[in-house]
């Protein structure tokens, strides 16, 4: 997998955590991405959630989404269930990973390119060098743009102000 745009936003404070992740979850859908929660962890005060998603646009190329958060200091101001407005006070992070696959496994089945040393070479001749120009015009930009766009839905949902992160707190002085 390639990847093409890797960002964080950071915030603390108050914020809507079922608005937050339907946020993120009406996004994919609307951008037709399958999706899915690939884990999910919480100790004490602290979540992390991470979600995968994949949008296939022909036979060759893959779009791939990787959004993780992490919640620590997790204070809960309204609502006591996720079916509710659960209003949180906390510190929050989350990772953005944007990519593509390319000759990925639905392709010609599970592994065609990765069989033999033969067609493994015969990939990558194809990746680096009869394609590259189409992946970086076609793809990678394109790439760009729909991590920024995200990004921007997020921050938005968040009440943050499009090309800035909020931090606030000891590390901010």
């Amino acid at each position: 997998m390639a990847q093409v745009l890797a960002e964080s936003i950071k915030y603390a404070g108050e914020f809507d955590f079922k608005k937050l992740i339907s946020a993120m979850v009406s996004w994919l859908s609307d951008a037709n991405f399958e999706y899915h929660e690939s884990d999910y962890i919480q100790k004490d005060n602290e979540l992390e959630i991470e979600y995968k998603a994949e949008r296939k646009r022909n036979e060759w190329f893959m779009d791939t989404i990787t959004v993780h958060y992490h919640f620590w200091g997790i204070k809960v101001i309204r609502g006591s269930s996720l079916e509710s407005e659960h209003v949180l006070d906390a510190r929050l992070q989350i990772d953005f990973k944007i990519g593509y696959e390319t000759g990925y496994e639905g392709m010609f089945g599970k592994s065609h390119f990765r069989s033999n040393k033969f067609k493994e070479w015969v990939f990558e001749v194809l990746q680096k060098t009869i394609l590259k120009y189409d992946l970086k015009a076609n793809y990678e930009d394109s790439g760009y743009r729909l991590g920024r766009s995200i990004i921007n839905h997020m921050k938005e949902s968040l009440g943050m102000e499009m090309g800035l992160t909020r931090w606030e707190g000891p590390m901010n002085g």
